[in-house]
């Protein structure tokens, strides 16, 4: 036989034993049934090739997935060859550069001689020569994306040696099946740990709930914070029916359609809120989303995702409650400060001297700086909770600009500042909201009044884009001040910055102007800035989204040329008025502030008064406050437009509570108008001119009202005269009053503007007045009472803080929010301490007050009574011998005239017997003045 023939015999069993051989290896990587079978079939197959092809050494190399390092993973080693895979573990690829680029080539690689390589291939040359190879042939391995993850190599020690070109093809062969394996494998290791960690994160997550069900409802999966949600472990829930599980009774029906709903559509139902039920029945809110996932040959399952709602309702809570705080806060710092004001204004009346004007006006910029500073906190949370809403009306830009700079004008004259307005190409007629926009660029103009100290300011509107009806406007206003350093114009925009904290020292203000321009201008879809220099000035801008306004400029903008106050006093005939509110300080200044004007007005101390009264006589307006004992305004107001007649009748709000739910609350119960405290009184006037008709017209009145005192016009016409209480010549009692460590009589003599006798009169009735309150309190808390024993505390806390009670008002305030809540377990601390603090206080009090009260008027208490005083007394009389109610609105509608003819100590026993439904004690206490 010859040497062709003998060779070609052994090429073709060569080739049927290498067929035979990638059969076997191409089944066993196919049937591998997990990762440990595919590493034994790499070492069977690298053993059997390195056989077949007479290697000495045949191995697999890895790449890591950013190809930074290669290792040996699989090595079979020829009888008498050393092993080298513990040396090959992590190796740079970086150290071995050209051997890494032909790897890239993604060709085999045949070296037949290592000794013959190439200077730039030396790092590769010294690591094959430290194996002892001499020739090598690499084989890449790429996945389906091409991408290299490894090599197949087989390595000649013993001699230097050439593989043929089919042997070659036959390895990459090898090689290719090799790759697909490990891709394969690749894919489902990846599977199977992104599967792992997946079910870890829903395993271990606790605020998302994941359950499978089938479409019928039978439970497949449920994880650990289902068990938390639900209260059912994973065993007890799976193949089970989540309509007996979670779904309550009442929305089986629903859910049960909804599932048959998906099973004939494919297609999940919609996410949303749901009520569901724990194990112990008790409900659960939950947000919940679903997905229906069809896996080829298994049956469609519903996954659901759910998510608690708790945090959500509680942070809703918190929100809602602080409303409410601010809400409470505004009543109670308004409610003084219209005093405050209200007085300030009655007293410039009477006349006053030059150094008593000069305190006047620092009392009233005090007050209005005050409510200045409520009012931004109160903008800045109403925004923050998403409760202003900006309106769409037309106006009339130069007027809005006029109606700042003269509000501010008296300031700049004082200072010599010129104040110029360019109004540019913008349109002077414009639709948005005025109100905001006002208020914004008189943030931004009143700060620049206040940090220039000579110079001029600029006013200045410029059209940026103009899109159809729509504008974009930036307002700019340009000071010659101070300016301000680059650093502290970056922070300048957040609530209560300033340039640096001697701004506050020196020119006054919060830190909140600006915040609140920035919140403004970004609900009218614009942007704040500043462009500053230290030492020459600042430019304010904002942006704000308009639209072309259509007519003519609105009433409320046109200026009348007359002020509010002398329109009402022109009105021929004035007007009849009647006043709602239960707080006889209120009551007092606003009537003097009305009866100033030449309004006639009549009182009501309740809702319940206020709807009789009204009733039975036909009024221009009423003027309606909004807490009130008995019945509240809104009932009131209710029960008024619902009486013949009466539907039409303005009723306008007098609230301290200024937050758009307030006044949400008081348009539902369909007042027409509000009138914030403190009250300002170009604010009282100028709505009471918009509201009251134009001419006072000659109404059919009905049955007047049924009062056995004297007409209301007797005493409502004229104002009554001003007490001028006599000094106190021996105020031991004062004295004694600092001893007592829950009270702080500067702070209630202030309430009272240091009338010592009037605050003589507040202590005695405050002691009369909640003497059993500790008691009662702990009673209701204990009976769960709360809406009984919030208003207990509600009214605790507005008394302790007139007389200077601080820790008790506090005290009250705490238990009042959490009653309001009906949280008995935070109510119970502040409970606990009223119990203990309330009685000694009132026990010192009641010793510190038993001297005899000091002197007082002269005519006090005098026979020389005018007719209208012997009438009201008269009238008083009959009704306390008949046990009438109406004795007290007698009494507090004519407390000032009864006060002159019976004197301040009298008539503060005969309100406290009154108020106590002691009428036969009050009568005897009428006798004895007689």
């Amino acid at each position: 036989m010859s040497e062709e023939v003998r060779r070609g015999e052994h090429d073709r069993r060569f080739e049927q034993r290498f067929r035979a051989l990638l059969a076997e290896i191409s089944a066993g990587f196919v049937t591998a049934a997990d990762e440990a079978s595919l590493e034994h079939g790499l070492d069977q197959a690298l053993a059997a090739l390195g056989a077949l092809f007479e290697a000495d050494r045949a191995y697999l190399f890895r790449f890591s997935s950013d190809l930074k390092t290669a290792s040996n993973t699989h090595e079979w080693c020829a009888p008498g060859i050393s092993a080298q895979r513990h040396h090959l573990q992590h190796l740079a690829t970086a150290d071995m550069p050209w051997w890494i680029a032909r790897m890239e080539e993604k060709q085999p690689l045949q070296i037949a001689d290592v000794a013959a390589l190439p200077p730039e291939a030396a790092a590769a040359q010294a690591t094959f020569q430290a194996q002892s190879i001499q020739s090598l042939i690499c084989l890449p391995l790429r996945d389906q994306g091409q991408r290299l993850i490894g090599f197949l190599g087989f390595d000649a020690v013993r001699h230097k040696r050439r593989w043929p070109a089919e042997q070659v093809e036959m390895l990459q062969l090898i090689a290719d099946i090799v790759a697909g394996a490990l891709t394969r494998w690749d894919a489902v290791r990846a599977l199977a740990e992104s599967e792992a960690r997946f079910q870890g994160i829903l395993e271990n997550v606790s605020t998302v709930a994941v359950q499978g069900y089938l479409m019928d409802g039978t439970v497949t999966y449920w994880n650990q914070a289902s068990e938390t949600f639900y209260g059912y472990t994973a065993e007890e829930a799976c193949g089970r029916n989540l309509l007996e599980l979670i779904i309550p009774p009442a929305m089986r029906a629903s859910v049960w359609a909804g599932l048959h709903q998906m099973v004939e559509t494919g297609k999940p139902i919609r996410a949303g809120e749901l009520t569901l039920m724990r194990k112990d029945g008790s409900p659960i809110s939950i947000y919940s989303s679903h997905s229906v996932v069809q896996t080829p040959g298994a049956k469609p399952e519903l996954f659901c995702i759910d998510t608690d709602l708790s945090q959500i309702k509680q942070v809703e809570q918190a929100s809602q409650a602080k409303s409410e705080f601010l809400a409470n806060m505004s009543h109670e710092i308004r409610t003084p400060l219209n005093a405050i004001v209200g007085l300030t204004h009655l007293m410039r009346k009477d006349g006053v001297t030059p150094p008593q004007a000069k305190r006047l006006d620092k009392m009233e910029s005090a007050s209005r700086h005050l409510v200045s500073i409520i009012s931004d906190i109160l903008d800045l949370s109403k925004i923050e909770a998403g409760k202003v809403q900006l309106e769409a009306v037309d106006f009339h830009l130069p007027n809005l600009v006029e109606t700042i700079t003269s509000f501010i004008g008296a300031s700049a004259d004082a200072k010599g500042l010129a104040i110029d307005v360019e109004l540019g190409e913008v349109p002077r007629r414009l639709r948005g909201d005025p109100t905001r926009l006002r208020q914004a660029l008189l943030n931004y103009v009143s700060n620049a009044v206040k940090f220039t100290k000579a110079g001029r300011i600029r006013v200045r509107a410029r059209l940026l884009e103009e899109n159809g009806a729509t504008l974009q406007v930036c307002f700019e206003v340009q000071d010659t001040g101070i300016g301000i350093d680059p650093e502290a114009c970056t922070r300048l925009f957040q609530p209560f910055e300033q340039a640096d904290q001697s701004t506050s020292r020196q020119y006054g203000g919060s830190g909140l102007g600006l915040a609140l321009t920035r919140r403004l201008a970004m609900l009218m879809g614009g942007d704040v800035g500043v462009d500053s220099t230290p030492g020459k000035g600042s430019t304010f801008w904002f942006t704000a989204c308009l639209q072309h306004g259509s007519g003519g400029a609105p009433a409320a903008e046109v200026a009348t040329g007359e002020a509010p106050e002398a329109r009402l006093r022109a009105r021929p005939g004035g007007a009849h008025l009647l006043l709602a509110e239960d707080n006889a300080f209120n009551r007092e200044v606003a009537r003097e502030l009305l009866k100033n004007v030449g309004l006639r007005v009549d009182m009501a101390v309740n809702g319940r008064e206020a709807v009789a009264m009204a009733r039975d006589r036909h009024y221009d307006l009423i003027l309606m406050d909004v807490q009130m004992p008995e019945m509240d305004g809104h009932d009131a107001t209710r029960a008024i437009h619902a009486l013949p007649n009466r539907a039409r009748v303005p009723i306008l709000a007098m609230t301290a509570n200024v937050l758009d739910q307030g006044r949400q609350a008081c348009i539902e119960a369909g007042m027409d108008d509000f009138i914030s405290k403190p009250v300002d009184i170009a604010q009282l006037y100028s709505t009471l001119l918009q509201w009251l008709p134009a001419v006072a017209a000659e109404h059919a009145v009905a049955q007047p009202y049924q009062n056995p005192s004297p007409p209301p016009s007797a005493s409502a016409s004229r104002s009554p005269p001003r007490l001028n209480p006599a000094p106190d010549p021996a105020p031991t009692w004062l004295a004694r009053l600092e001893a007592i460590a829950d009270l702080d009589i500067t702070a209630g003599l202030a309430s009272v503007q240091n009338d010592r006798a009037l605050y003589r009169r507040v202590l005695r009735l405050f002691v009369t007045s909640h003497g059993d309150d500790a008691q009662r309190l702990s009673a209701l808390v204990q009976q769960g009472q709360f809406d009984a024993a919030e208003h207990i505390a509600h009214t605790l806390k507005g008394t302790a803080g007139t007389i200077g009670a601080t820790p008790i008002q506090a005290l009250a305030s705490e238990l009042d929010v959490a009653l309001k809540h009906h949280d008995g377990a935070a109510a119970r601390p502040p409970l606990a301490a009223l119990i203990e603090r309330l009685p000694r206080l009132l026990q010192a009090l009641e010793a510190h007050l038993a001297e005899p009260a000091p002197a007082h008027p002269p005519h006090a208490g005098s026979t020389a009574q005018t007719p209208e005083q012997r009438a009201t007394i008269e009238a008083l009389r009959r009704l306390l011998e008949n046990a009438d109610s109406r004795a007290r609105h007698t009494l507090a509608a004519h407390y000032v005239l009864l006060e002159e003819a019976l004197g301040s100590v009298v008539l503060t026993e005969l309100a406290r017997d009154v108020d106590n439904f002691e009428y036969e004690q009050a009568l005897k206490l009428i006798q004895e003045r007689e």
